[in-house]
């Protein structure tokens, strides 16, 4: 499966930033690369919702803990950030997003501070 890649946007202007969305891929998933100070920000909009799950693999003891939720209509939610970013994704700071129960549109970006 190819992956659609996010590319993180950096807030570091004082004077304020437009933050881009992209419309979710449900069919392969999205990813970004991770390096513990990235947020995902997913957006939706009136009728709509969606649920984004966030991989993790095993720890170095053997831990493992998906992470995500629900976005329910006419909402903005923040998840993250996840670190280390050993332990989400491919475990090589390839951070993955799946998303299921989409229902109408809804959109993703992914910003670092």
């Amino acid at each position: 499966m190819a992956r659609t890649v996010l590319t993180v946007q950096n807030l570091a202007a004082k004077a304020g930033v437009a933050i881009a969305f992209a419309a979710i891929d449900t069919l392969n998933g999205m990813q970004y690369r991770n390096t513990g100070r990235e947020v995902v920000l997913v957006q939706t909009g009136t009728g709509s919702a969606v649920t984004l799950n966030v991989p993790s693999v095993a720890d170095p003891f053997n831990r493992t803990g998906d992470l995500g939720g629900t976005v329910g209509a006419s909402a903005v939610q923040a998840f993250g950030p996840f670190s280390p970013a050993s332990i989400w994704g491919d475990g090589a700071a390839n951070a993955f997003l799946t998303f299921s129960a989409l229902a109408s549109t809804a959109s993703v970006a992914v910003i670092s501070v």
